[in-house]
């Protein structure tokens, strides 16, 4: 391929072959190092929009009264998110903030209907990035919760971290 791009580069300038595929090369290799740099941007973007999830997720769980030494941990809580480093992260935080209830988070449809079909679930719920996604979804995981969990199960949504902690905690009965 870099022969064919030299051709035509000699064939429209009438310059030195050798230089122009010292040139593409270059050009190749800073285009690799391009690529490198966007990737590794995209990565820090990404770690730093998890930390700033985290942080509100937080500052959810100060402002409601999380201190409570009420014991949960019989009840299960199941929740849909869409990143797996978030929910690995989310199912080693909450559960102190959240009376030490079982929390079990997945991020795939195929495996959260499963654990709905296998389990039995206090509380539903939906991470944010899902409900921000679009309300159609929403929609169709409700009628899913309450076919394979029933009624009682509560399905909690939110498009704010903030409200993870206080919003599963008044489902858990802790406020």
């Amino acid at each position: 391929m870099i022969n064919t791009i030299t051709y035509i580069f000699v064939f429209l300038s009438g310059r030195n072959p050798g230089l122009i595929q010292v040139t593409i090369k270059y050009s190749l290799v800073l285009v690799f190092i391009l690529v490198i740099w966007v990737v590794n941007a995209a990565v820090i973007t990404m770690d730093s929009s998890r930390a700033n999830m985290l942080s509100n997720i937080a500052q959810g769980s100060q402002a409601s009264s999380s201190s409570s030494s009420t014991d949960v941990s019989n009840k299960r809580v199941l929740s849909r998110g869409c990143d797996p480093v978030m929910a690995e992260r989310a199912s080693k935080m909450l559960p102190p903030m959240l009376g030490n209830a079982f929390f079990e988070g997945v991020t795939d449809d195929e495996t959260f209907f499963a654990k709905l079909a296998q389990n039995q679930y206090d509380v539903v719920f939906l991470a944010p990035g899902m409900c921000r996604r679009d309300p159609d979804v929403v929609n169709n995981y409700q009628a899913q919760v309450d076919r394979l969990q029933g009624r009682h199960v509560t399905l909690l949504t939110t498009d704010s971290e903030r409200e993870i902690v206080p919003l599963l905690r008044q489902a858990l009965g802790l406020n």
